[in-house]
């Protein structure tokens, strides 16, 4: 349901021309997803659930289609999209893990008219997640958190230190894009911070990665100022290792470079 509710949200920011055309197509696949879901649960029988199961999936393989389409036709930005493709991907898992624990069970059901090995639905077939596009994608879908953020990581872009942990909501991203320096989201401040404003160590941005998933990005930064980080004084966030001491306690034990 939480992923039809973001469908319909979303649905408000695009052209009021398209509410005949790509609009309604988008908010009738999305909301197709719950809707099969449940009355497959009230049919009763897992062979049943399992079909309408396999419908809820091919119904959110069409709204992830319209939604892409969406972005690739510059009706939505890409940044806008993502937590709505983000929770796709977390349904189609759901309903792979569901899909796995029903059709164990559903060949046994004898259907009348049908031989003893038969099924009444394709199996494997018609129930396999489509495969995902994510991995293989040109197109920047970033898959924010519940919160709206990702995890970004922070390295010098010449001794590949990690220097930093932080996180973008899809503004920062936006202006360090734009920007060529590191903005970030502050969870405490809760408020757009562009890294250095204050402490003078900007960070220019020679290269922003993105993981496969694309729910955490890693940025290759040449810090500006005094060349740290963090707000400590040290270079790095990153200063202090592990340490298991000889009476079995762990110690923290400041590390530079």
């Amino acid at each position: 349901m939480e992923f039809a509710e973001a469908v319909y949200r979303l649905s408000a920011h695009l052209p009021r021309a398209e509410r005949l055309g790509l609009t309604s197509q988008l908010l009738r696949a999305a909301a197709s997803v719950p809707a099969n879901i449940a009355e497959g649960y009230q049919r009763g029988t897992r062979r049943d659930y399992a079909q309408f199961v396999a419908i809820a999936r091919g119904s959110l393989a069409e709204a992830e289609t319209f939604l892409d389409l969406a972005v690739r036709t510059s009706l939505l930005p890409a940044h806008a999209a993502g937590p709505a493709l983000g929770l796709a991907d977390e349904v189609s898992r759901m309903l792979t893990r569901l899909r796995q624990q029903l059709t164990p069970e559903a060949a046994p059901y004898a259907v009348p008219g049908l031989a003893e090995d038969s099924s009444a639905f394709e199996g494997p077939s018609t129930l396999d997640p489509q495969p995902s596009t994510l991995e293989t994608t040109a197109l920047l879908t970033p898959r924010f958190d519940a919160a709206g953020l990702l995890p970004c990581v922070a390295t010098d872009a010449d001794t590949g230190e990690v220097l930093m942990l932080a996180y973008m909501n899809a503004e920062a991203l936006d202006r360090t894009l734009a920007t060529g320096e590191a903005h970030y989201w502050s969870r405490s401040r809760g408020e757009l911070w562009r890294k250095g404003a204050t402490s003078g160590q900007i960070q220019r941005v020679e290269e922003l990665r993105i993981d496969c998933d694309q729910d955490a990005v890693w940025i290759r930064v040449r810090p500006q100022g005094d060349g740290g980080a963090c707000h400590t004084g040290a270079r790095s966030c990153f200063y202090r290792a592990a340490e298991r001491t000889p009476d079995g306690t762990v110690r923290l034990v400041r590390r530079e470079p």
